[in-house]
């Protein structure tokens, strides 16, 4: 089984500067938005807010519970490029 926190591994390491938001998500389960200085961002999911702690802790990132205005503005006005939309998942939304 892979490292649920791989994915968030690559994308903190290769992004310097990434911060993260960790929320609740229903009962039982939590996300980490990882949120590179560009602006660009991922979504993991996890199976509590404690293990998503733990995530940004292993990873060395600074978190936050809420979203600072500043990651929130950098987050709305990051615009994937054309290449990117080509490999997302969902076919409707090529570019």
């Amino acid at each position: 089984m892979p490292d649920p926190g791989h994915a968030a591994a690559v994308f903190a390491q290769s992004r310097p500067g990434t911060e993260a938001v960790t929320q609740r998500i229903g009962a039982h389960s939590a996300q980490v938005i990882l949120v590179a200085p560009s602006g660009e961002w991922l979504r993991e999911v996890v199976g509590s807010l404690e293990e998503a702690l733990t995530l940004c802790e292993r990873l060395g990132l600074a978190h936050h519970d809420t979203w600072p205005d500043a990651l929130r503005r950098s987050m709305t006005s990051f615009r994937r490029s054309p290449e990117d939309w080509a490999r997302a998942p969902y076919p409707e939304r090529r570019a």
